[in-house]
């Protein structure tokens, strides 16, 4: 009796399997009441579970929502700016390659009959679409070839790498350099090309740098 008790007790904790109280209940009817009450609290308890998990569930549907939000408000500017340069050039090029038009003026739809007329009647296109190809195999190559050989030339050498490797990186340094100084000597207020000519057609210099 005393074992049966305690295997109740240990059935009816909210630990327990649903169907192991049930099976316990049929083989122990002394304690019918007493189950028909854990069994209520187990529901209950299976209640304030579920109860929980949609409340968990919500609070990382929100930090989802948190987490997604963000990193597409930062990737926003870039998408933006490839929208604009990169993807619509290209789609509006489609666009004007399916009309005739002289650059001013309306605008004709012809459909495929550019790409016909290249294809089947200009020459010039096969000959400009060759030179593009030897181009491009006379200088990429050699140039990623060269690139490599100096890259291991500067990582293995021994004596003056640093000398070697600041040699190799100053022209990303001087050319930013470079252009500043042409632009201060273009737009100096006193000294400026830009102010000579304005000062030359009866305008006044400005203060173009601040």
């Amino acid at each position: 009796m005393a074992k049966s008790a305690i295997s109740g007790v240990v059935a009816c904790t909210p630990d327990a399997n649903l169907w192991e109280i049930m099976d316990f209940r049929q083989r122990n009817p002394l304690f019918s009441t007493d189950l028909r009450l854990a069994l209520n609290s187990n529901q209950i308890g299976e209640k304030d579970m579920n109860h929980s998990m949609k409340t968990t569930g919500k609070k990382r549907g929100k930090h989802w929502d948190y987490s997604v939000k963000y990193p597409l408000i930062f990737v926003l500017p870039f998408c933006i700016c490839f929208f604009a340069f990169n993807l619509f050039p290209i789609i509006y090029s489609f666009f004007l390659s399916l009309h005739d038009w002289s650059g001013v003026g309306e605008k004709k739809y012809v459909g495929l009959q550019n790409y016909i007329m290249i294809f089947t009647r200009d020459k010039i296109f096969f000959k400009s679409l060759r030179n593009t190809l030897y181009l491009l195999l006379i200088s990429f190559p050699p140039a990623i070839i060269i690139g490599l050989l100096i890259a291991a030339f500067l990582f293995n050498i021994k004596r003056l790498r640093t000398f070697f490797q600041t040699v190799n990186f100053l022209p990303y340094i001087t050319t930013p350099v470079a252009i500043g100084l042409i632009f201060l000597f273009l737009f100096d207020r006193n000294t400026g090309i830009v102010n000579r000519l304005i000062e030359g057609a009866g305008g006044e210099g400005l203060n173009w740098l601040g």
